[in-house]
């Protein structure tokens, strides 16, 4: 077992799998997709591709994206970049090595090209997954959400529209392909036909699971738009059915577009409270105490936000009227600084030289009205509002 997994994680799955409890039974077979991780990342990659093959003879379509598009999820998601590098250098070493023996090729290209995509050898990783795509079976079709997702977070649209197309022509009623594409062709521009595909997902969600993610994820993309009503009520609609993750931090959002304030705070807090290092209920609220004068209180959000995630973008925004609002020039200069120069010229800020006081702050103001709900750290989701990415 690696160090980095999480000891009692692994030990209840190995534990069921020891016991027999993951053949036939429903209550077994709901235990695969941890005992598949905990076999992953133990190192026993034969026996967690045998599990993962008799899943898939279970259904093509796998309930939850998580179990492939990230199988060493419990050893990597709260390290950071350094650690993540040198555990996915380690690891694809010996991956490569098990692979040299015959049997579970499209696996072993799979895992190679994960592996690669998390020390961003792009190319070395996209060869792997020519190896996914030359099996041509829709069996497979869950090897390719890390792909997807690896470039249209690179800003790729076009090619992440056409992909998820070709592949709901052979898996049709595959709801996460209809999400993905539906954020693609938002950040294109085309908003109303993005919108129009997550109603499509919404329609082929047969099971439970698969409707919550689709209506949160939904509800989120109204934000986006700017249609806070429609949101408030799709999420309003995904905490009915029992959504438990980002629901409250997008309801909270919405409800703060809106102007309800305290009922914002309510959902930010229940959000921070489910999951502390929920980096947009931190932002969402850090704005949220900011508007209510509550200046203290904010800037403990949006430095635990800026703690998460050093390089986000919109934590700068509103950190930097935070500072001015408690007469810290100097903070909110630096803050304004961090803001990439593309944005600030976009929202009508200066090219070139110091603003002042004022020219910042207007600044600030007008960008965060224009994003309107996009707050989310991914540079893509920033051209539904700035514009298709250059």
């Amino acid at each position: 077992m690696h160090s980095f997994l999480d000891k009692k994680k692994y030990m209840e799955a190995v534990a069921a799998l020891e016991a027999a409890a993951v053949h036939s039974s429903e209550k077994g077979e709901a235990l695969w997709p941890d005992v598949f991780s905990a076999l992953l990342c133990a190192r026993r990659y034969r026996e967690a591709f045998a599990l993962g093959e008799a899943m898939l003879n279970r259904s093509v379509r796998i309930p939850s994206a998580s179990v492939f598009l990230w199988p060493w999820w419990y050893a990597v998601s709260s390290r950071g970049s350094d650690a993540k590098m040198a555990f996915c250098a380690d690891e694809l070493k010996r991956v490569r090595l098990a692979g040299r023996a015959p049997g579970f090729e499209v696996w072993f290209a799979y895992c190679r090209g994960v592996l690669l995509l998390g020390l961003d050898r792009d190319a070395e990783a996209m060869a792997e997954y020519a190896v996914i795509k030359r099996s041509r079976s829709p069996r497979y079709s869950m090897m390719h959400h890390a792909f997807v997702m690896h470039r249209l977070m690179a800003g790729k649209l076009k090619w992440t529209i056409a992909k998820c197309r070709a592949l709901l022509r052979e898996v049709p009623d595959y709801w996460w392909f209809h999400c993905r594409m539906a954020e693609a062709l938002m950040a294109d521009g085309a908003v109303a036909r993005g919108l129009r595909e997550f109603e499509r997902a919404a329609a082929v969600s047969s099971d439970v699971r698969a409707r919550r993610a689709v209506t949160t994820w939904h509800g989120a993309a109204l934000l986006w738009a700017g249609r806070y009503r429609e949101a408030l009520e799709k999420l309003d609609e995904g905490a009915a059915i029992g959504t438990k993750i980002w629901v409250n931090c997008w309801r909270g959002a919405a409800y703060l577009k809106l102007g309800r304030r305290r009922e914002a705070l309510a959902d930010l807090d229940a959000a921070i409270a489910t999951d502390p290092q929920d980096l947009e209920a931190h932002l969402w609220r850090g704005e949220a105490r900011r508007l209510m004068g509550r200046t203290t209180a904010a800037l403990r959000d949006l430095d635990r936000a800026l703690a998460l995630d050093p390089g986000y973008v919109w934590a700068y925004f509103n950190r930097a009227l935070a500072r001015d609002d408690a007469g810290d020039a100097e903070g909110m200069a630096a803050d304004f600084a961090k803001i990439p120069k593309h944005i600030v010229a976009a929202i009508g800020g200066p090219k070139t030289g110091s603003p002042g006081r004022e020219e910042m702050r207007a600044v600030l103001e007008s960008g965060l009205k224009r994003a309107r709900g996009v707050r989310r750290p991914e540079t893509y989701l920033n051209s539904i509002w700035l514009g298709k990415i250059h």
